[in-house]
């Protein structure tokens, strides 16, 4: 409940092929925890080989682990994600979705508003927070990244388990590969002794030129220019606030080195 994927660790109810009830803090890819029981069947019954539980649980969370529902007349929806598995058992699930509940409050007011044009891919949320000016270029080019009924493809179609295949190929079933990583570290001993300890706190901050996209399409020339001479540009306007959360007591930041990054060959330069 009140998630669009499994890394948010939500809350969930799961009914095995038996009937049985369980309620669990999900992992990120992983079971997670088992939780307290907190819900109480109304009813179970199977009818043409689909089993329908009814349940019913209180909407004040037993623990901090348990989602608490909210007030619908101050968040009328409710996202959640929702899963068939592949056994009666617990385990990785079949198939898998996400949806929007919609409530409304009883004697009491409701607001509908409108909020565009949402979507998914492959059942996970499409959620794009491309960023207006000055901040970014995106909106202003109409670049088809930022919303899902032009997207061309990119980050939102590679999540976990997920084989970018045609139909018609074999997605290589029961065969993984196995690979290992070595890595090497440098560090120096901490040294708190004196005025001045031996090594600060360095954050690290950085700003997307594609402003909380992630992504961006170089579309396609629509004039004469030569190909060879044809460029794409996005730029964004930031200041450091943007960047950074506020610590406590802070005055003011220590800028200790600045850098670009881009993805060659298509990123000719950055500035």
């Amino acid at each position: 409940f009140n998630a669009a994927a499994m890394k948010q660790l939500p809350y969930a109810i799961i009914v095995n092929g038996t009937g049985g009830v369980m309620e669990r803090k999900l992992a990120n890819h992983g079971p997670g925890t088992l939780l307290a029981e907190s819900v109480t069947v109304v009813s179970d019954a199977v009818v043409n080989g689909v089993r329908t539980v009814v349940l019913t649980r209180p909407l004040q969370g037993a623990s901090k682990d348990h989602f608490t529902f909210f007030d619908p007349s101050k968040q009328p929806t409710l996202p959640f994600i929702s899963a068939v598995g592949n056994t009666s058992a617990f385990a990785y699930h079949r198939f898998k979705g996400i949806a929007t509940l919609s409530l409304t409050a009883e004697n009491g007011v409701s607001c509908i508003c409108k909020s565009g044009i949402n979507g998914s891919i492959n059942g996970m949320p499409f959620n794009k927070t491309c960023r207006d000016e000055p901040y970014g270029d995106l909106i202003q080019q109409k670049n088809p990244t930022c919303w899902v009924q032009s997207y061309q493809g990119g980050v939102h179609c590679c999540h976990h388990q997920w084989i970018l295949l045609d139909q018609d190929q074999n997605p290589w079933e029961n065969i993984t590969d196995s690979y290992h990583l070595k890595f090497r570290f440098w560090y120096e001993e901490y040294d708190s002794a004196g005025a001045t300890p031996s090594h600060q706190d360095l954050p690290r901050v950085y700003y997307q030129t594609a402003a909380y996209s992630g992504e961006y399409d170089v579309p396609e020339k629509q004039d004469t220019t030569p190909a060879g001479s044809a460029v794409h540009q996005i730029t964004a306007h930031f200041q450091v606030r943007d960047m950074i959360q506020p610590r406590d007591n802070a005055t003011g930041v220590a800028l200790i080195y600045a850098g670009g990054h881009c993805h060659a060959p298509s990123c000719l330069s950055i500035e």
